[in-house]
């Protein structure tokens, strides 16, 4: 009986060693799953990385294009509306001009004030203060030939 027992015993012994050869194996096998799920994770995750990367570039890119379309339309617009008010000022500028002119005793003496230095409107347009008088005589004949040729 003896025999029997130690037979028992011996084929429970190697019944645990194979269950644990075979558990030991299994985990083996567990754990290079896990470093190839890992290995997949982090591939998948560099990938996705590098494609939001790729998609944030690409989405600048598109809005940094839109907006320098936008703001040469804009500037485009505001230019276009700059030269019509100054078309449309124009006329009233030249009119304003010329009633200044046409008040003037003499446009020789007429200051300007630059920071505080004075300069006369004869060197502000580079013409003499003879030349100024002698356009201010010159209008004035004018806008009375005019008128009197109006009158006869």
């Amino acid at each position: 009986m003896e025999d029997y027992y130690k037979r028992k015993l011996k084929d429970r012994q190697s019944s645990l060693e194979q269950a644990e050869a075979e558990l030991l194996e299994a985990d083996r096998h567990a754990r290079i799953q896990l470093v190839e799920r890992r290995k997949v994770h982090q591939a998948e995750m560099h990938a996705l990385n590098q494609w939001s990367k790729e998609e944030l570039d690409r989405r600048r890119t598109m809005l940094e294009e839109e907006s320098t379309a936008v703001i040469a339309r804009l500037k485009a617009q505001l230019q276009g509306e700059l030269a019509q008010q100054i078309a449309s000022m124009q006329p009233e500028m030249k009119r304003q001009l010329d009633d200044e002119q046409a008040t003037e005793v003499d446009g020789a003496c007429t200051q300007v004030d630059t920071h505080s230095a004075k300069f006369p409107v004869g060197k502000l347009f580079g013409c003499s203060r003879m030349q100024l008088w002698q356009d201010h005589v010159a209008h004035h004949v004018f806008r009375i030939s005019v008128s009197a040729g109006s009158n006869s």
